[in-house]
């Protein structure tokens, strides 16, 4: 079975033919429903591959890949460099910013580094 993935709202604004911002991102399960990410959403199919939810959040810009846990969808969300948990409304429910660990970023050889800018629509 095939089906056409949404394409982002922003890809007219892209001049890339490959890549950029067109085409999945990740897919993963969280029991009966199928979640593909495209760079900046995740689109929800039920069993039969109708789309039943679209799920977006200002942090969620360049999703490279997604992962369901129980609670909510692990998003890479490397627009805004961090780790972004959505539940299945959409609501924040944990992040991750690799910039606030000390040991991580002086392990990468950075003294210290600004935290990510959380204001911008990503």
């Amino acid at each position: 079975m095939k089906s056409a993935v949404p394409e982002s709202v922003h890809r007219a604004k892209d001049p890339n033919p490959r890549g950029g911002l067109r085409g999945a991102r990740g897919v993963t399960t969280d029991g009966a429903r199928l979640v593909i990410a495209n760079t900046e959403r995740l689109l929800v199919f039920d069993q039969y591959w109708k789309l039943v939810g679209d799920i977006t959040h200002p942090l969620m810009g360049g999703v490279h890949d997604i992962l369901a846990e129980v609670d909510g969808i692990w998003i890479t969300c490397t627009n805004a460099d961090l780790l972004l948990k959505l539940d299945r409304t959409g609501k924040m429910v944990a992040d991750w910013e690799w910039r606030v660990d000390r040991s991580l970023v002086a392990g990468f050889g950075f003294r210290g580094l600004p935290k990510v800018d959380r204001t911008p629509d990503y």
